[in-house]
């Protein structure tokens, strides 16, 4: 008896459109973007790419940050010795940056890679890298954050 009664009470009802359903469940974007924050990002991130290729690795570093709750701060010693370390060991011969996703002001990608050497032909071994850093927005300043788990 009940399963009919909520079969007619559904009968009634309308189908929503697809503009109403994508309403409903769909998550709003929790930011808004404009052309001088991709710009302001994508300076930053190759600025970044352009200090490693000149081997400026201290200047680099101090590029970074890292996202603590709601707030960013400078890399522990501990940390900027680990970005060191890798950032010695990658000399690239071309740095390139692959692309920027914005999803909020603390959810963001900045993805480049390095080609390490030129191959030689009929050589197929892996000459690239790629390094993902997390660029966030606080109060209207973009910093390049790494993610640290």
């Amino acid at each position: 008896m009940t399963l009919a009664l909520l079969m007619l009470a559904s009968c009634g009802k309308k189908e929503k459109s697809f503009k109403e359903l994508e309403e409903t469940y769909l998550p709003k974007p929790e930011m808004t973007l404009t052309a001088s924050d991709t710009a302001n990002v994508k300076a930053l991130t190759e600025h970044y790419m352009k200090l490693i290729e000149d081997r400026e690795i201290e200047d680099a570093i101090g590029m970074l940050y890292y996202l603590d709750k709601d707030s960013v701060k400078p890399l522990r010693p501990d940390q900027a010795k680990n970005q060191r370390f890798i950032l010695n060991h990658v000399k690239g011969v071309e740095y390139t940056l692959d692309y920027l996703k914005f999803r909020t002001e603390k959810d963001c990608e900045a993805r480049f890679t390095i080609k390490l050497f030129e191959p030689k032909p009929g050589n197929t071994k892996p000459n690239k890298v790629s390094m993902t850093l997390n660029p966030v927005r606080i109060e209207g300043k973009w910093y390049l954050t790494v993610n640290l788990n």
